[in-house]
């Protein structure tokens, strides 16, 4: 006898799975524990679990929102100054950015900028990227990713933007990443609290004029 996901009453998740839908309950009691599978979604398990024994229905009170892995769309990094990722949905919690042989047309260092949907932050990132040869940067506008680089640069790695704190929107933005065309490692670490939820997520060169001109990026979010 084979199980699925859709089937009431399957244990899952630390749950027992109630019903499936397309929108989170906005009537009913349910209790504590309760799963309601996603149905809208493909590819992933996604849904809403109960935190409270009851008939309210808040969401991040009665109910929080769980997600799978969801694969973004890749980007080419080949022109422009910056490359964005938006319409993240509010339930992120955490975001796993992929590089792949990034580089820019000049000496400028790039990084990562966070944004809300007021527009991407340029302030208030504190941290440091330190390179194997001992040698740092830690500017406030931007988390820098990549430091000394050169137009012949090119940088492969994984980067993690993981949600520290809910009610103050604070992320930290942690990883590595390799330079292909020489021997140094680049070691990342920051943090920044936004002004609202975050939605969108922003490659940038540091001096804003350089430009990307080789590889690509993309992102795995989950909740």
């Amino acid at each position: 006898m084979s199980t699925s996901l859709s089937d009431t009453g399957v244990q899952f998740a630390g749950g027992n799975i109630v019903d499936t839908r397309t929108t989170m309950p906005s009537t009913g009691s349910y209790t504590a524990g309760d799963l309601i599978l996603e149905t809208s979604t493909a590819g992933r398990v996604s849904g809403w679990k109960r935190q409270t024994t009851g008939s309210a229905h808040v969401l991040g009170t009665d109910w929080v929102y769980f997600s799978g892995l969801t694969l973004g769309t890749a980007q080419n990094t080949t022109s422009g100054t910056t490359l964005t990722f938006s319409s993240i949905p509010s339930w992120v919690k955490r975001i796993t950015l992929e590089v792949l042989g990034v580089s820019t047309n000049g000496t400028s260092n790039w990084g990562i900028k966070l944004g809300t949907a007021g527009g991407i932050e340029s302030t208030g990132y504190t941290g440091r990227v330190n390179n194997s040869a001992n040698t740092s940067s830690a500017p406030t506008t931007i988390a820098q990713t990549v430091f000394s680089s050169s137009a012949a640069t090119t940088s492969v790695g994984v980067l993690v933007l993981a949600l520290v704190n809910s009610s103050t929107n604070q992320w930290v933005i942690s990883g590595t990443t390799i330079r292909a065309d020489d021997v140094y490692s680049d070691h990342v670490g920051f943090y920044k609290s936004l002004s609202g939820v975050l939605t969108q997520v922003q490659l940038a060169t540091v001096n804003g004029t350089d430009t990307f001109d080789a590889g690509s990026v993309n992102i795995i979010y989950e909740g």
